[in-house]
């Protein structure tokens, strides 16, 4: 489907090229992000990525991007067929990790994913700033002690 798309738009390098950039593209991995949460697994706890992506990116990220090694698990919608906000992303996913839905934790930047994750039981806070993620962690971290 792509190449007639490209050709339309003019777009001169391959399909497999231009799928290599836009993964490429979109790498951006914060790591001050991911150092806390090597931090939050060395103390026991388990932490998962949930994310709305289609299978190619979705393995980019896993794979080449090394989040998977990273994580305890990668929950995706192309797998789960369901997406965030859909309350079937969140059903799935608890029934993957097999917990009560108090349990889980999401942070996320969308607040339509906090709100539908909050609606199936979750504990849910929206992602704005590394520093914010810090603050309500520890309250989080105060609370379970």
């Amino acid at each position: 489907i792509l190449p007639p798309l490209l050709e339309q738009w003019r777009v001169t390098v391959s399909a497999d090229a231009f799928i290599a950039a836009w993964l490429e593209h979109e790498r951006a991995i914060d790591t001050a992000l991911l150092g806390q949460i090597q931090r939050i697994r060395a103390s026991g706890l388990k932490c998962y990525l949930g994310t709305n992506q289609e299978t190619n990116r979705a393995q980019y990220m896993k794979y080449d991007m090394g989040l998977e090694a990273a994580l305890d698990g990668v929950f995706i919608s192309s797998e789960l067929k369901a997406k965030k906000p859909q309350p079937e992303f969140y059903a799935r996913v608890q029934a993957l990790l097999e917990l009560p839905a108090s349990s889980i934790l999401l942070w996320d930047d969308s607040p339509a994913n906090v709100a539908a994750a909050l609606e199936a039981g979750w504990q849910a806070e929206l992602y704005t700033t590394f520093d914010q993620f810090e603050l309500r962690l520890r309250q989080y971290t105060r609370a379970a002690a």
